[in-house]
């Protein structure tokens, strides 16, 4: 779309010059007394040529623009959202199929091998069962560019705060290796909104390449498309490296930071350039502009981060903690977009409130 809109702005800019020189050759021939209307219409077709150019050569009014039209019907942006990313195909054949073919993995059976790769694995799919719609405890949304070990360690400890609050339940998570069937990934990639949706909750598995990469960010999107709120989603962030040293913590902490701040979906990658492409129109179709997608996005992890500081503060003392320094450094992304849903500016203004 912003290709889109830089070339009507460039045509609308040139319409303009050659409206304009035909003005003022009017005006050194003396034609304008004789045809005034005429030269008052041109004046008008300069008038409206050079508005419209000044607006679609101007990012930021066409981010204001497209907010505006998405908020007026959050339903109406919802199904071109989910009907941009599936394609042709009918919603309601998707959702049946998707319902039909949903699938979890109790994650007590997962083990640290299983994330050294993305290569599919006919013996963990087989470990996965048959899940009902609304009852998988969470979506793990990862990159399988990170460090396998190291993730493994922060699902670890997500699986033991939720058995901490959960009576030693173990919990459910929808896993793409797990659960999608190794014999069909792209047609079940389609299928992903409703995967989504029939998740309690949606867990940010943050490192280094999480940010980078599209189909990631792409979660987050079909997440909150879905219905998905802010006090839903869950970030874990790796822990430092050796325990005992808080200059590596801090450092650490930095980093988070410093990648939070820094997105911008127009950098994240994915393998099949015309994928890329899709994936971003469906993005900046279902929350009026890219612009405007990046500040939810950073919005949805400083909330996240808050919320995962405060856990962290449970079991760790604040000086050994890099989740609650990466907190405090949060306090300068001050950008907060207005379209979001409402449950999330109320979770953004708490999240403000306790780190003020």
């Amino acid at each position: 779309l912003d290709g889109l809109w830089t070339a009507l702005g460039r045509f609308s800019g040139a319409l303009t010059l050659s409206e304009g020189f035909h003005a003022l050759a009017m005006l050194a021939l003396g034609l304008y007394a004789r045809n005034g209307l005429e030269l008052g219409l041109i004046c008008v077709r300069i008038a409206v040529s050079a508005a419209f150019a000044a607006f679609a050569l101007r990012a930021h009014l066409r981010d204001a623009a497209h907010s505006w039209l998405a908020s007026r019907g959050e339903s109406v942006t919802t199904a071109v959202g989910i009907a941009t990313l599936i394609g042709s195909r009918a919603v309601d054949d998707v959702q049946a199929t998707a319902i039909a073919q949903l699938r979890s993995l109790r994650i007590d059976l997962l083990h640290e091998a299983d994330l050294a790769s993305s290569q599919t694995d006919a013996r963990l799919y087989a470990l996965s069962s048959p899940a009902k719609y609304g009852e998988v405890d969470a979506f793990i949304s990862h990159s399988w560019r990170d460090d396998g070990a190291v993730k493994w360690a922060s699902l670890q400890r997500w699986r033991a705060d939720f058995k901490r609050s959960s009576s030693g339940r173990e919990p459910t998570v929808w896993l793409d290796k797990a659960c999608l069937s190794p014999d069909d990934l792209d047609t079940q990639l389609a299928l992903l909104p409703v995967f989504v949706a029939s998740c309690k909750s949606f867990v940010v598995v943050l490192m280094p390449s999480y940010l980078e990469r599209l189909w990631c960010v792409t979660e987050i999107f079909i997440f909150m498309q879905m219905g998905g709120t802010a006090d839903r989603v869950e970030m874990m962030l790796p822990d430092s490296a050796p325990r005992s040293s808080g200059t590596a913590g801090a450092s650490h902490a930095l980093d988070v930071q410093r990648e939070i701040d820094a997105f911008d979906v127009r950098r994240a990658s994915c393998f099949r350039r015309e994928e890329r492409e899709k994936l971003l129109t469906v993005i900046e179709v279902g929350f009026g502009g890219l612009s405007t997608f990046n500040d939810m996005i950073v919005q949805l992890l400083l909330m996240a981060a808050q919320r995962s500081a405060r856990t962290d503060r449970s079991s760790r003392s604040p000086e050994r903690s890099p989740i609650a320094s990466a907190v405090r450094k949060l306090r300068i992304v001050e950008t907060f977009v207005q379209a979001l849903p409402s449950a999330a500016r109320q979770e953004r203004q708490h999240a403000r409130e306790t780190l003020g």
